[in-house]
Parts: C-alpha cells; structure tokens; sequence
C-alpha cells in the first residue's frame, strides 16, 4: 500500500543527537508516514539506537549499510521508499510536529512537485543562530514558468522539501562529492512546474 510520505534520515555516527531527532519524527502528527533511517556505517551506538526505535514504532524502518557518504544513504533509503512524496532529514535536524502534514496539505491542493518551508540555523542548545526565509512575498502556488526569479530566492538544503517521488524516477543524489544537494536540487525544479510554499 502506498503511504503518503516517505522521510529518509540519512544517520552517521549519531548517537548524541538521535533521540531528539526521532521523538520528533515519530511525534509527526501525519500518520501515513514511514520514516527510513539508514545507517551509513555508523562506529558508535547508532544502530542500536535505530533498532530501539524501529522495534518501538512500526513506521520506523532500518536499513544498515557500510559507510559510502550521505548521497548514497539517501539514494538506497529512496530504494525502499513506499510514498507518493519523499522528504530528506540529516540526524543533527528537528521539524515542527506538523511539518509534514502542512506540506502535504499544500503539495496536494495546488498539484506542487515540490513544497518548500522556512528554516533555521540552530546551535546545540536550540538557540536559533540564523533564520533563512525561503521565496519571501512569494504565494502558497508558484507556477515555475512565470516565476523564474524563485532560482535565486530558494537555498537547496533537502530538508525543508517536500519533493513527489516521480521527480527521482531518474535522477539521484551523486555520490563522492560535497554539496550534493546544492547540485541535484535545482534539477529537480527545472523538472517542476509547481512549486508550493509555506
């Protein structure tokens, strides 16, 4: 069965962090979810922790592999991934309990390939360092061919995306380089006609 989103959680040596990230994920309040941590080789007590979850929340999915870099995590985690759209989170990253279901919400009403939301830099303590507002004064409906000026408004970090999974039928994060999502993201747009915001 098909579920409406996929979350794929790229995890390297995560430990410190991964409580945070889960609760939060777990606590999504979208319930056809399923989230997919791939343990990329992880040396310190990432695997037990993901079993933990995976063992506590039948949405949790686990997949170990050895260590080839976060692309490759990514792209294997997109192997397996059931939803109609597919959302890309790091394990040093928190969302908003309703991230999720609010980007879903406007990626159905307005037919986008891909959602966008606002983000924050953080530090460890949850102080907010930076705030990068995303397509400021922009509407909830960006149609691509009257708004081309959005190229230079958008940041192409994955995680504040919501992409339609047809949009990876033929295209994947390349492995071996850094910035991988500064170079696939914006070839994802130009395969876009809609561009939802919140």
């Amino acid at each position: 069965i098909s579920l409406s989103a996929s979350i794929i959680v790229s995890c390297y040596n995560f430990a410190a962090f991964s409580d945070l990230c889960m609760v939060i994920l777990a606590g999504q309040s979208m319930e056809d979810i399923e989230i997919i941590c791939v343990n990329d080789g992880s040396s310190d007590h990432t695997a037990e922790i993901l079993r933990e979850w995976r063992d506590r929340d039948g949405r949790v999915r686990v997949i170990d592999r050895k260590n080839s870099g976060v692309s490759a995590a990514r792209n294997s985690g997109m192997e397996e991934a059931a939803g109609k759209y597919i959302g890309f989170v790091d394990s040093d990253d928190y969302v908003s309990e309703t991230m999720y279901d609010e980007m879903l919400n406007i990626a159905e009403k307005n037919q986008a390939e891909i959602t966008i939301c606002n983000i924050q830099k953080v530090d460890e303590r949850g102080n907010v360092t930076q705030k990068l507002t995303q397509l400021p004064g922009f509407p909830e409906k960006i149609i691509l061919e009257n708004n081309i000026s959005v190229f230079s408004d958008i940041s192409y970090f994955a995680c504040n995306k919501l992409f339609r999974r047809e949009l990876f039928k033929n295209r994947r994060f390349r492995k071996g380089i850094h910035f991988e999502d500064i170079e696939l993201i914006p070839q994802l747009v130009l395969d876009s006609k809609v561009i939802g915001f919140t």
